[in-house]
């Protein structure tokens, strides 16, 4: 959001409000589980990769396991294709990496 509060504070405000607001606070899902549908819902558009890897962040933060996210990208072979997979899989690379010791 910070790339486009400069040109549009609106948009920014709008959309932390309405996310954060309103779709991830609704009951029924836990937070990790809302961000894996976010991460396969980003994958699957294929050119939605900085919010791809925002929102895979997000998921390690919320408590998802590097694994459930490779698994819910991986999910999206037969539905999102090939490169969308392999272009979400590159730019998660860090994300996804194992945290050295």
């Amino acid at each position: 959001m910070a790339a486009v509060a400069d040109i549009s504070p609106d948009f920014a405000d709008m959309t932390i409000a309405w996310a954060t607001g309103h779709i991830l606070t609704r009951p029924g899902l836990d937070l990790a589980t809302h961000e894996l549908i976010l991460v396969a819902a980003c994958a699957t558009q294929g050119f939605a990769l900085a919010q791809l890897v925002a929102h895979a962040e997000a998921g390690l933060r919320a408590g998802a396991t590097r694994q459930q996210i490779l698994e819910t990208i991986l999910q999206l072979t037969f539905y999102a294709g090939g490169p969308a997979v392999s272009n979400a899989l590159v730019a998660l690379k860090d994300v996804l990496a194992e945290p050295q010791a």
